[in-house]
């Protein structure tokens, strides 16, 4: 086998090693408020709104409101890139019917997801797409419950990577590999055989 052959089957190889699809960045900061509300921002009526353990989606801690006659809210300003498109998903429970509301908010506008007086619901995860406009985008949950609390855990937004080009599954990447190989031996025999022919006395 050339050595131009050979480095360029080494250089694929890499390559087919390194080329990884680039994972998604997590951009909110104590998405399951295990540090109280540390990275979040508490406003409105404060009352009945707090974390705790005693209903959880996962891991120790879930935030809970339950403000009566008005709402609160909690936000956090994350790092975004203007025109860029990410993934929000949050868990939500919502422990009794009645005078309640709840909306989330991905950098003003209109609400992305919004109940009105709903129905009781277990813990469910919910999510949207949001465009960023700018580079600082402010994620806002707005809360009201008279009668009972809404429970939010394990927030979470990512970005959402463009497609990637297509790759070869690993079983191609091989034979395309071997046959460029025996592609590479069979020309340097052939390139071989007039001398060694020579030398046997054979044409």
């Amino acid at each position: 086998m050339t050595r131009p052959l050979s480095a360029w089957i080494a250089a694929t190889a890499a390559l087919l090693v390194t080329a990884t699809p680039a994972s998604a960045n997590e951009l909110v900061t104590n998405g399951g408020f295990e540090s109280d509300f540390t990275g979040w921002l508490l406003s409105g009526s404060a009352d009945y709104a707090g974390v705790g353990g005693g209903m959880v989606n996962s891991g120790a801690n879930a935030a809970y409101f339950g403000p009566v006659g008005a709402t609160a809210s909690i936000s956090q300003v994350l790092n975004t890139v203007a025109g860029q498109s990410y993934d929000v998903s949050f868990y939500l429970q919502n422990s009794g019917a009645g005078t309640n509301s709840f909306d989330v908010f991905f950098g003003g506008g209109a609400a992305q997801i919004s109940y009105v007086d709903a129905l009781a619901m277990p813990w469910t995860r919910l999510s949207f797409t949001g465009t960023a406009v700018s580079d600082l985008t402010t994620l806002v949950f707005s809360f009201r419950h008279d009668p009972s609390f809404y429970y939010l855990d394990d927030v979470s937004v990512q970005s959402i990577a463009p497609p990637a080009a297509a790759i070869p599954e690993p079983a191609s990447w091989a034979m395309m590999i071997a046959g460029f190989g025996m592609t590479g031996l069979a020309l340097r025999r052939r390139a071989r055989r007039p001398f060694s022919q020579l030398l046997s006395g054979r044409r």
